[in-house]
């Protein structure tokens, strides 16, 4: 039998077919780690037993041969089980090799599939219990992320939430707006550049806030900086987004700064977050936040995403780069 091949490829999550209700809570996962573990094995043992006999010049036993057969109908059935529990339930795979080769390399080994074939395999098993992993943890963060409610807030609404942590103030040109205490964000702090992560849903980039009073300023409204009080400010708004940023994207990074208020000036770069892509959806995307001379250059050459503050949610589009 030939070489295994493969392409690491990522791939983007299509849009879903099921509900959210039909979708959530996220499924728990078809094979428990420690049998994936045990298949990783199986194969890595069975590639040294013929390797083993292929330089002795052994014929392999009934016993072995027993066991390796054994071995591999389990494999199949589990593969076979991962690939309906992933069309049932809508998950996408994020790479290959891993779960998007599973199916067709294990029901396809047998006792005369090569020595390296089993070693590949071992790679792509491995690979496989990770993409578990990150697909249900990928539906986790969507079921928790919040949703746009069919009742829109009143401005009471926000008023009496936002309350408890921070100030409202009335203004000139925004009227009334909301200051988050300092005591609640830290010195230092601004929208969208800590205590939250992203999380892709059937909206597309939607922004899962760490506080509690999260619901409301990260998907409504607009921010603003007040120079005078050293603070960022928030103007409340009726259309729910999944994130009130604006974006600009590259090939190597992207990046998001807070919706700002209308007519007001562009915000300087150090308003804006870049990541590398890769990054995006990790929990600790704090941590690879691109830094120095080299910002400046990626926010010259950024294309910016066309955010229309409603239509992209109400005409059922991706919201967020491409």
């Amino acid at each position: 039998m030939h070489h295994l091949r493969y392409l690491v490829v990522l791939a983007l999550c299509a849009a879903p077919a099921l509900a959210r209700a039909d979708r959530c809570p996220a499924p728990a996962r078809p094979v428990a780690a420690d049998q994936m573990a045990a298949y990783v094995n199986f194969l890595r043992t069975a590639a040294d037993m013929m390797k083993s006999n292929d330089d002795g010049g052994f014929a392999e036993s009934a016993e072995q041969t027993q066991w390796r057969d054994g071995w591999l109908g389990f494999l199949c059935s589990d593969a076979k089980n991962i690939t309906a529990w992933r069309e049932q339930n809508d998950l996408a795979f994020q790479a290959s090799p891993g779960c998007l080769d599973v199916f067709e390399l294990a029901c396809s080994m047998d006792r005369d599939t090569m020595v390296d074939d089993f070693r590949d395999a071992a790679v792509v098993v491995e690979a496989c219990g990770a993409d578990l992993d990150a697909a249900v943890k990928a539906r986790t963060d969507e079921c928790t992320a919040p949703e746009p409610t069919e009742d829109l807030p009143d401005t009471e609404s926000f008023t009496e939430a936002l309350a408890p942590y921070g100030n409202w103030v009335q203004t000139e040109g925004q009227g009334t707006v909301w200051y988050p205490s300092g005591d609640v964000v830290g010195a230092g702090w601004r929208p969208f550049h800590r205590g939250g992560r992203w999380a892709h849903t059937t909206r597309g980039w939607t922004w899962v806030s760490d506080y509690p009073w999260g619901w409301g300023p990260f998907h409504y409204g607009r921010w603003g900086w007040d120079p005078v009080r050293t603070s960022w400010y928030w103007v409340p708004g009726r259309t729910w987004m999944p994130a009130t940023v604006e974006f600009r994207y590259t090939d190597d990074a992207i990046g998001w700064a807070p919706l700002a208020p209308a007519g007001a000036a562009p915000w300087p770069l150090d308003y804006w977050v870049y990541v590398p892509p890769a990054q995006v959806y990790n929990p600790s995307w704090a941590g690879y936040v691109i830094a120095g001379p080299r910002v400046r250059v990626l926010h010259m050459r950024a294309r910016v995403v066309d955010v229309r503050v409603g239509v992209s949610v109400r005409r059922g589009a991706i919201f967020g780069p491409p």
